[in-house]
């Protein structure tokens, strides 16, 4: 959609200022310590999208979810998988899910 909001450039602005939020499987991940915020934050700011999709939920500001692979602080490849949403103020990127990418 031409004029929507979106994108890389769009996610990796946000991620930069922290406005994210996280799905509960996230939440959960980070608490177990199977990876650590920055490793979410370091996959964005280094990675590359290699996938977008229609977000079927309709909730992303330019209608889709993006599957983003990039590398944790510790240079292990990483993958995170989140959309762009509408906060009160302003926009945010929603992480969906994230882990360490098997190659």
């Amino acid at each position: 959609m031409r004029g929507s909001p979106g994108g890389l450039a769009l996610i990796k602005k946000l991620v930069a200022a922290e406005s994210w939020d996280f799905s509960d499987k996230v939440r959960q991940f980070l608490n177990q310590g199977e990876y650590a915020l920055e490793d979410l934050e370091s996959c964005v700011l280094t990675g590359s999208v290699r996938k977008r999709e229609k977000d079927d939920d309709g909730e992303a500001v330019d209608g889709n979810k993006y599957t983003i692979v990039g590398r944790g602080v510790s240079g292990l490849p990483f993958y995170v998988v989140g959309k762009i949403l509408r906060g009160e103020e302003s926009h945010y990127f929603f992480f969906i899910t994230a882990r360490v990418r098997r190659v």
